[in-house]
């Protein structure tokens, strides 16, 4: 997974030179669009819930939106991507085969990174 975090040791304007010249290049390809990727656990909101969804599923998402910084800094991802000016945010789903289970939870933390 990459991630549009800044490593400790480079300038600060690094990964606003890479966007730059990535949406230059994919311009001048004649991309209709660029999407920043998957921001876990950010905008989470009882009008996105799917209806019929685990409640525990949604109090550990809802844990991890409202105090998962420190192991995902989702909100500091969110941040910089919307500071682009996006001109849309659309809603990721996450889906478990059968009941939730600690491991799923693990799971999931290790695909987004945060573990």
């Amino acid at each position: 997974m990459t991630s549009s975090r800044r490593h400790p040791d480079a300038p600060p304007g690094v990964l606003e030179l890479i966007v730059v010249t990535a949406v230059e290049a994919f311009q001048a390809e004649g991309s209709a669009y660029l999407h920043f990727g998957f921001t876990p656990f950010t905008s989470v909101s009882a009008e996105n819930e799917v209806p019929g969804s685990s409640a525990v599923a949604r109090r550990i998402v809802r844990l991890l939106a409202d105090h998962g910084s420190a192991i995902y800094p989702a909100a500091d991802q969110l941040a910089y991507k919307e500071k682009w000016g996006l001109n849309l945010i659309q809603p990721s789903y996450v889906a478990f085969h059968g009941r939730i289970s600690v491991g799923a939870v693990w799971n999931l933390l290790r695909l987004t990174n945060a573990a």
